[in-house]
Parts: C-alpha cells; sequence; structure tokens
C-alpha cells in the first residue's frame, strides 16, 4: 500500500504486517501517491511543486518541476509517460526519462487528471468547474476537443470506465 499525506511524506506499507517498509519526502503536502504499472517505481505529486519518482525502498529517483503545487499524478498504461496536474494552470506529459513532452494549458488551476485505460484521452478538472477532455492524436500529441461544465464539487475524482467510454 502507498499512502499520502499532509505531513509531506508518502509512505509504504506491508499489506500482511501494516509495516513501514520506506518513507518518502517532499517539503509541502503530498497530494497523491500512486505506483507504477508495473508495480517497481512509485510517483507522489506535492504542493511543494514537484512530482517525484521513487524505487520501492524509498530512494528518489527523479523529479518532475511545475511553477505551482501539484495536484495530480498518474503513468501512462505502459509505465513510459508521467502525467501531472498542477495549480500553475497546466498539465505537463513527461517522459519517464524526465524530458518534457508536452505541456496542456489551462485558464485555471488543474486540479484533477485522470487517463484512459488504454492512454487514448486524458481528462483535466480544473477550479473553472470545467472538464477538458485531450485525444491522443496519430502524431502523440494531445489536442483538447471537448470541454464539459459540471457543478460545483463533481471533481472531488474522476474515472474513466473500463471500455472508455464513460466518465465519471
Amino acid at each position: 500500500i502507498v499512502t499520502a499525506s499532509n505531513d509531506s511524506t508518502a509512505r509504504l506499507w506491508e499489506v500482511s504486517t501494516g509495516k513501514c517498509l520506506a518513507v518518502m519526502k517532499h517539503k509541502r503536502a503530498v497530494s497523491s501517491a500512486v505506483f507504477s504499472p508495473d508495480g517497481t517505481k512509485i510517483l507522489t505529486a506535492s504542493s511543494d511543486k514537484t512530482a517525484k519518482l521513487w524505487d520501492l525502498e524509498g530512494k528518489e529517483l527523479r523529479f518532475f518541476l511545475h511553477n505551482k503545487g501539484i495536484n495530480a499524478a498518474r503513468f501512462s498504461t505502459d509505465g513510459q509517460k508521467i502525467f501531472t496536474a498542477s495549480g500553475d494552470s497546466t498539465a505537463k506529459i513527461w517522459s519517464i526519462d524526465g524530458s518534457l513532452i508536452q505541456i496542456l494549458n489551462h485558464p485555471v488551476s488543474v486540479r484533477k487528471l485522470v487517463v484512459s485505460k488504454n492512454d487514448s484521452l486524458i481528462i483535466t478538472g480544473a477550479s473553472d468547474m470545467k472538464f477538458r477532455m485531450w485525444k491522443n492524436t496519430s502524431s502523440g500529441k494531445w489536442t483538447l476537443f471537448k470541454t464539459i461544465e459540471y457543478t460545483k464539487g463533481h471533481d472531488r475524482s474522476i474515472s474513466f470506465s473500463n471500455d472508455n467510454l464513460y466518465f465519471i
């Protein structure tokens, strides 16, 4: 189990014993923590403006930087890309090696981000109460193709259905 906390840490826990195996430190609150698809790495996002890639022993492998706090970070299905969403009005797509691939600009803070199961769509939720849907084109670039307004409070979490036809 990996957990994210307001105490500036993410922690890796052994399921069977409840023992803490690693502590991964940021300078400010950690907003999300997820395992890589192959289970060999952990990705954390923090209000300290960084997302960090860790091994399972808690060793920092790489960091990804925004101009304001990072609200969410996710892996691509193959684990070769990282997606981040930030209060600096951007979502960024990175290569696992740390190079920036693309910036998805928004007019306001990006609070949520989810990637479809086949990496063909990204949905971002922003503080202007709009979901933005981004499609992966044949050239490998992401383009905005739909914006959906929602009512206040409906961006607490975003999830795709397994067939990528629906999101909630």
